[in-house]
């Protein structure tokens, strides 16, 4: 009983010492900084509204540096242009891409079919990877690869761009040709 008496007491002489104190002054706080968009943002960065796009949507076309028989659809972005893309690569059943790089960092997701992956400067089927749908593949800059196909094989390309691929032999590359 007489602890109890202590605690209420202590409680009420809080309260009363609370409310008797000054309030405590306000430090303004200042708004946070606003920084203008940067004036060349890339166009993914500035985008401004979503995509969605089914199978159906999709526009393909060929692809100049690619050999005869890949189709390109892209979803976003331009290859060409400072930013960001995502495209999707169809490759007909038994294509080669012979040994090439790329300026940028390449990430490939294998969508349907399946892609034979391999490093080095020279296709040799003996020394690729088969990545079935489902896989991904990130490719350094500056790497030496090759890929082929068995059957029709689609992937999704998401680069910072601009992209660009060189073949390491030039009499390889179908824009010389």
């Amino acid at each position: 009983m007489f602890c109890r008496y202590w605690i209420v007491l202590l409680v009420a002489l809080g309260a009363l010492v609370s409310a008797c104190a000054p309030a405590p002054t306000a430090t303004p706080v200042p708004p946070p900084p606003t920084n203008p968009p940067p004036t060349s943002a890339p166009a993914a960065m500035a985008m401004t509204t979503h995509i969605v796009a089914t199978p159906n949507d999709l526009k393909w076309a060929d692809v100049p540096s690619l050999p005869r028989g890949a189709k390109i659809a892209i979803i976003e972005g331009s290859l060409a242009e400072t930013g960001f893309a995502t495209v999707r690569l169809k490759f007909p059943a038994d294509y080669k891409v012979p040994p090439h790089f790329h300026p940028v960092v390449e990430r490939v997701t294998i969508l349907s079919g399946a892609l034979n992956m391999g490093l080095g400067d020279l296709l040799d089927a003996s020394k690729s990877t088969a990545l079935p749908a489902g896989s991904i593949m990130v490719i350094p800059p500056q790497t030496h690869h090759f890929v082929w196909t068995k059957e029709e094989t689609i992937v999704q390309l998401n680069v910072v761009t601009p992209w660009g691929i060189t073949y390491v032999n030039p009499a390889d590359d179908p824009r010389k040709q």
